[in-house]
């Protein structure tokens, strides 16, 4: 059996949001922030020699852009009660799997990030001088990444 693989192209993706309320498939222009980082400490040794040990793994923000438009009403519920939280005293963290999809729309690779909650929401300036389209952002931390295909 001929082994046929097609590199997998950036610009075909989709965003799901795993909700309480179910799982919500969003479209976004672009997707930021699928970072791991290993965090070592220096520790001195005997001379001039120093020891780098890990100590934790640092995940990124993902960082979700799009065109200003209305997000679902789970979506938009979900990032009301987290901004909400001074008044609840609780934010409901979701999973988010974000896929990179092949040609026949199905995902290639996949990675989970386990307990994403919003942290920033921003509009780009407003510019009366420029015709360009109004991007919302969206920023969220997470506290574990994971290829899952």
């Amino acid at each position: 059996m001929p082994y046929n693989w097609t590199p997998p192209v950036q610009f075909y993706f989709q965003v799901e949001f795993q909700l309480e309320g179910g799982r919500v498939i969003a479209s976004f222009s672009e997707v930021d922030g699928l970072v791991q980082e290993l965090v070592c400490v220096d520790h001195p040794q005997h001379g001039d020699n120093v020891l780098a040990l890990p100590e934790r793994v640092k995940a990124g923000d993902i960082v979700l852009k799009r065109a200003l438009e209305p997000l679902t009403e789970t979506v938009n519920s979900w990032m009301k009660d987290c901004f909400d939280f001074h008044f609840t005293g609780w934010i409901a963290p979701c999973t988010l799997i974000i896929s990179l999809m092949g040609e026949d729309r199905q995902p290639v690779a996949s990675w989970e990030c386990k307990r994403a909650i919003p942290i920033k929401w921003s509009l780009g300036s407003l510019n009366a001088s420029e015709s360009k389209l109004s991007i919302e952002t969206l920023t969220l931390k997470y506290t574990c990444l994971k290829r899952i295909l």
